[in-house]
């Protein structure tokens, strides 16, 4: 059987938070002197809705976490590793992910070729 969109982009979400929480950590690691996973915790728990679970560490990163530790340290560190296209991917990215968890419907076929193109799945 043939995967819908809404399964693509749950798949390609998957690849890059697996592809994406390796890289998040080593430059969090360099940046800031081995307290990488500390400093990230910081940023996604002052990103945290009270109320909401704030995981406990990078074993536990979902896309949302990883997404916003990336724009969190983005102008002091981010921003010399990636460019201003993966800043716009991932903001797409994020968009495409609440889009499916706020309603049913899957994302247009256009915007999942890009985000699959763009993770690599």
């Amino acid at each position: 059987m043939a995967r819908s969109n809404r399964e693509r982009v749950g798949l390609a979400l998957d690849c890059f938070v697996d592809g994406y929480r390796p890289f998040v950590i080593q430059q969090m690691d360099a940046r800031h002197s081995g307290q990488g996973a500390a400093k990230a915790q910081e940023y996604l728990e002052q990103r945290a809705r009270g109320g909401s679970h704030v995981p406990s560490g990078p074993d536990e990163w979902d896309t949302a976490c990883v997404i916003s530790i990336i724009l969190s340290d983005w102008q002091y560190l981010f921003r010399l590793k990636l460019g201003k296209a993966e800043r716009g991917m991932l903001g797409e990215l994020e968009e495409i992910r609440n889009e499916g968890r706020i309603s049913r419907r899957s994302a247009p076929m256009t915007r999942c070729v890009r985000l699959i193109r763009f993770i690599g799945c």
